[in-house]
């Protein structure tokens, strides 16, 4: 009797260690998708994004080696997590897809205004301005236009007409 009160035992703790791996998996992707998102929007250029993404990979293989190094192998789930969490933090934050995910992103064609933005005569005045702006350098800018239009309401014209 005390052989299958073991086994008993055992799968329920197995089963408890998964659901702490999983839980612990989801707090780290999201903890890693807020962290790289937060720093994503500092990115401009593809060679920045490409870069970014190596980093998170190499700091999270670092990271798993110290979870391995000290035995507390449920928290693998938690690097696996930050790992994952961070490059879609990335994609999200760089709007841009870059590697296998941009043949996706052209077959749906999902990047329409970044692209637009990126081939726009104007964009690097825009960026520099706004560049400008977030370091206290420049003035604000306009995001919608306070002037009067120039041209008047067909019901203003027809009262000017009349009186």
């Amino acid at each position: 009797m005390g052989d299958s009160l073991q086994q008993a035992a055992g799968s329920n703790i197995s089963f408890g260690v998964a659901i702490v791996a999983l839980v612990l998996f989801v707090f780290g992707t999201v903890l890693g998708e807020h962290l790289a998102e937060s720093y994503g929007y500092k990115l401009v250029t593809r060679r920045d994004y490409l870069l970014a993404n190596v980093a998170w990979f190499v700091a999270g293989i670092a990271l798993s080696g110290i979870v391995w190094a000290t035995g507390w192998t449920t928290l693998a789930a938690f690097t696996f997590g930050m790992i994952a969490g961070g490059m879609a933090g990335f994609k999200i934050a760089f709007g841009e897809s870059i590697g296998p995910w941009k043949f996706v992103d052209k077959f749906f064609n999902t990047n329409k205004r970044h692209v637009a933005a990126a081939q726009d005569t104007h964009a690097d005045a825009r960026r520099k301005a706004r560049r400008e702006w977030k370091e206290g350098k420049g003035p604000e800018p306009e995001l919608m236009s306070v002037q009067q239009p120039t041209h008047t309401n067909t019901h203003d014209a027809q009262a000017s007409k009349k009186g």
